[in-house]
C-alpha cells in the first residue's frame, strides 16, 4: 500500500488501527511521524526506554488488561544513533500478550528480522531515492487500511513517474545493498571508532556550538554532513549516513577532513579544533 510520504504512511496506519480503548507501547526514540500517529489515534500511549524489552514487558504486564488492543511501535534501525532494535524479542513479547508490532523501516529498508512483524512501514525517499511511503501487511489488514486510513484516502496519489522511479530503484536495490555498511565499517576503522551497527554513524559533539562549527567546516571542504541538535536528538551530533552513491575515496576524504577540524575529548565526545 503506497502513501504520498513516509509521514502519511505512519500517521494513517497507526491512527486507523487503534482507538481510545486501546494502548500503544512506543520506543522513546521512535520517529515524530509514529508519535503523531499514536496521538491521533486517541489510544493511551506508554513509552519504554530505548530498545529495552524488559521495560516494555513491565508496561505491558501492568496495563494490558486495561485495554482492548495493543500496538508496539519500533524502528529496525534508529536514525538518531544508527543502532538496531531487538525486533525478534519484541515480536515474541507481542505474541505472548496478544499485541501487534509495527516496524518502521525508514532507515533499514530491506533488513527483515527472522520473525515476521505484523506491519512494516517505510519510505521510498531514502534508500530508494524517490518519494512516498508504504505499508506492508496481510491482505485483510491492507484492505482495512485502504478504507480507514484518512491520510491515504483524502490526499493526492503520487505521480506515475515517481512510482516508476521507485519501482526501478527496488529492482536495483539488491545489487548495492551491502555498499553502505561496508563504507561505514571502513570509516569507523580509520577513525578508530567501534564497529558500526548500521550505515548511520553518529559523532557525538561536545556542545551545540561545536556541532554547528563542524558542519560549517566540512561544508567549506565540500562535504555535506547534517548537524543534529536537541530536541531532534538528545545530544548534539554529526550524523554520517553512508549510501551506495558514495565511494571509498569519499570515505577517505571525509576522514581527512574530520581529522583536520575535530578532535576526540577525554569525555568521549568530539569538539572543533
Amino acid at each position: 500500500m503506497v502513501f504520498s510520504s513516509g509521514y502519511t504512511a505512519n500517521i494513517g496506519s497507526i491512527s486507523a488501527l487503534v482507538g481510545r480503548h486501546d494502548m500503544i507501547l512506543a520506543d522513546k526514540f521512535i520517529h515524530a511521524s509514529s508519535l503523531d500517529g499514536a496521538r491521533l489515534s486517541g489510544a493511551t500511549i506508554y513509552r519504554f526506554t530505548h530498545n529495552n524489552v524488559d521495560h516494555c514487558m513491565q508496561l505491558i504486564s501492568k496495563y494490558r488488561e486495561l485495554h482492548d488492543n495493543c500496538l508496539i511501535l519500533l524502528e529496525n534501525i534508529y536514525g538518531v544513533d544508527g543502532d538496531l532494535a531487538p525486533v525478534d524479542e519484541f515480536i515474541q513479547l507481542a505474541k505472548e500478550w496478544n499485541a501487534w508490532v509495527i516496524v518502521d523501516t525508514a532507515h533499514g529498508f530491506g533488513m527483515l528480522s527472522s520473525l515476521q512483524a505484523d506491519i512494516y512501514v517505510g519510505t521510498l525517499s531514502k534508500a530508494m531515492g524517490a518519494l512516498g511511503g508504504f505499508v506492508c501487511s496481510s491482505k485483510i489488514t491492507i484492505e482495512y487500511l485502504l478504507n480507514k486510513s484518512r491520510s491515504f484516502i483524502y490526499t493526492t496519489a503520487l505521480p506515475p513517474a515517481i512510482i516508476a522511479a521507485a519501482s526501478a530503484s527496488i529492482d536495483l536495490f539488491k545489487s548495492y545493498a551491502e555498499v553502505p555498511m561496508r563504507l561505514a565499517k571502513e570509516f569507523c576503522k580509520i577513525m578508530e571508532l567501534p564497529v558500526p551497527q548500521s550505515h548511520i554513524v553518529p559523532l557525538i559533539m561536545e556542545d551545540v556550538r561545536s556541532v554547528i562549527l563542524a558542519e560549517q567546516a566540512l561544508a567549506e571542504r565540500g562535504i555535506l554532513v547534517s548537524a543534529i541538535r536537541p530536541p531532534t536528538a538528545p545530544t548534539p551530533r554529526l550524523r554520517l549516513t553512508f549510501t551506495a552513491a558514495h565511494k571509498l575515496i569519499d570515505v577517505h576524504r571525509l576522514c581527512n577532513a574530520l581529522k583536520a577540524c575535530v578532535v576526540l575529548t577525554e569525555a568521549g565526545n568530539w569538539r572543533v579544533l
